[in-house]
């Protein structure tokens, strides 16, 4: 339990929901950079961008799966379609190439999830946070 006084535990609260915030922006300017083939999806460009260290992004697990996300994103945006010859149609049939995009696309549903359940996890701190904050706002109006 932690035994610091309260206004350290807000303030520490406060410190943490900044630096969240700073991550979010970040991960969307980190984004559209990747998209363009401007920045790579690094946790050490991520932590430039939102000017915190990389031990700050390091500790949240929902930043680096966005992060793998956004690489994902970022890699099938770039990959161009390339004219295929004679040869490598016949060596490359649909069904291959279908598989392929099968399989590509399983993989980015599991990391969509991995981050739809990160975000919820999120969302339930979020939530029990603001019922201390109300506790705490009620117990003041009662004194």
């Amino acid at each position: 339990m932690d035994e610091r006084p309260e206004h350290l535990k807000v303030q520490n609260e406060k410190m943490k929901a900044a630096t969240d915030d700073a991550i979010e922006e970040a991960l969307e300017k980190l984004k559209k950079k990747a998209i363009k083939n401007e920045l790579k999806a690094t946790i050490k460009n991520l932590a430039e961008l939102a000017n915190v260290s990389v031990g700050s992004i390091n500790n949240r697990e929902w930043a680096k799966l966005r992060i793998k996300s956004i690489k994902e994103t970022a890699k099938s945006s770039n990959s161009k379609i390339k004219p295929v010859s004679g040869k490598e149609r016949e060596e490359k049939s649909e069904n291959t190439s279908l598989r392929y995009r099968i399989k590509h696309l399983i993989y980015q549903n599991a990391l969509l999830y991995d981050e739809v359940l990160c975000l919820q996890e999120n969302l339930h701190r979020a939530k029990i946070e603001n019922e201390a904050l109300n506790r705490r706002i009620n117990m003041k109006a009662i004194k």
